[in-house]
């Protein structure tokens, strides 16, 4: 149990090394990120370790590895960008689809403490230049590359670093809080929380993108290590111009707000402002979660969603392969609320009719138009192929003569 006065001595000190860091050239893009991650000091970690509190990033501190460092201030800011690194590099989502998680945890300490340096970290940490040559491991490779090396030496035989974590060396991270997938297979229990790879995503996409844009305000500079990890969570923009879309809709909406406005006087109050009446569209977005469409096709679904959001549209998710599974409809607030399910077969009916039975001004389904369609829309519909529309012979086409169909580009020509 950490006593008061220790917890707030250690909260200090983490601000004034947060701090030191926003005041240096180097170390700003890091501060920022820190700034925005949950900290708490903790005996749940023998060293320190980041996790998954509550749907955000937090930071663990263990006081007693932290006043070890007390000398050293330049370790204490080597250990926070080492944890922030697994963060930016993804390594919490990453390791979730890894079977052996304690060599990734070895991995992963090799890619980040490469680019914190020997320097910057206490001693026993996990440094290239300091494992055995027969194991082959290249400068500059990522963690998955390292693992892929370490258990391919495991296989022939060869000697591997000792232990992965915690107790074994105050220089090595702690990765036994780092979250695990609730649904994976022999996936480690105790005190690690389990959520799934999307929430983790979103949580580490927002954190990064706002640390990026921050530092960028401040004309500071951003690790070129980094800028891969960093484009790949920036929110990847809608290739579809919505707002001449929307029009063939309707101008009307089902959904209507208030909206206030100093151009006209309250008739109840005979104050200033008045409200007007304001209508939103409401749109159901279905999308086909059938076999045939991967990733590349959802995170391209979610990216025309999110661009139809951005104008203020309630839009209400469908999630359809030949059926709508259980908490398949749900609201779009921003980001992916849930990891799309499915992987069967293809029927546009149940989506639709769902639809038919709901107030929504338009149906826009996402889909590469492979499955069987018998329902009418009793709403206008538009049609989001990934494939080429003029690819559908007649009797193959899922749209009828008067919805409109569009072709969603996946790649940049």
């Amino acid at each position: 149990m950490i006593d008061r006065a220790t917890d707030i001595r250690v909260r200090a000190e983490l601000e004034r090394a947060v701090c030191t860091l926003l005041a240096s050239s180097d170390g700003l893009f890091y501060a920022h990120v820190l700034i925005r991650m949950g900290r708490q000091v903790s005996d749940d970690v023998d060293t320190m370790a980041v996790t998954m509190d509550r749907g955000r990033v937090a930071l663990l501190v263990n006081p007693r590895f932290w006043d070890s460092l007390a000398d050293r201030p330049h370790a204490r800011e080597g250990v926070l960008i080492h944890e922030v690194l697994h963060v930016v590099l993804r390594h919490l989502e990453r390791s979730l689809s890894i079977p052996d998680r304690e060599t990734f945890n070895i991995a992963a300490d090799l890619a980040v403490n490469e680019i914190v340096g020997a320097h910057r970290l206490p001693e026993g940490a996990y440094l290239i230049e300091n494992m055995p040559e027969d194991l082959g491991l290249s400068r500059g490779a990522t963690a998955e590359a390292h693992y892929d090396r370490l258990k391919q030496a495991e296989r022939e035989g060869k000697r591997r670093p000792g232990g992965a974590s915690g107790a074994d060396s105050a220089g090595r991270g702690n990765h036994t809080l780092w979250p695990v997938d609730g649904g994976a297979d022999g996936a480690p229990s105790g005190s690690a929380p389990h959520v799934s790879p999307s929430d983790v995503r979103v949580s580490t996409n927002e954190l990064v993108n706002a640390a990026a844009r921050e530092t960028l305000q401040a004309h500071g500079r951003i690790p070129g290590e980094l800028a891969r990890a960093i484009e790949a969570a920036k929110p990847r923009r809608a290739r579809t111009d919505w707002r001449s879309v929307l029009r063939i809709f309707g101008a009307s909406g089902t959904v209507t707000h208030l909206k206030p406005t100093i151009m006209s006087e309250s008739k109840r109050f005979g104050t200033v402002p008045g409200v007007r009446v304001r209508q939103k569209q409401s749109l159901a977005v279905v999308i086909d979660t059938s076999g045939s469409i991967g990733d590349a096709e959802v995170e391209a679904f979610f990216s025309e969603i999110h661009g139809i959001w951005r104008l203020g549209v309630d839009v209400t998710v469908i999630e359809c392969d030949a059926e709508i599974p259980e908490g398949g409809v749900w609201k779009y607030k921003g980001s992916m609320r849930r990891q799309p399910e499915g992987g069967g077969g293809t029927d546009f009916d149940p989506a639709i009719s769902f639809a038919n039975g709901k107030p929504f001004d338009g149906v826009v389904y996402l889909t590469d138009g492979y499955g069987g369609r018998t329902v009418p829309c009793r709403w206008r519909m538009l049609w989001m192929l990934t494939t080429a529309p003029k690819d559908f012979d007649v009797a193959g086409r899922p749209w009828r003569p008067r919805e409109a169909v569009c072709q969603l580009k996946l790649t940049a020509d």
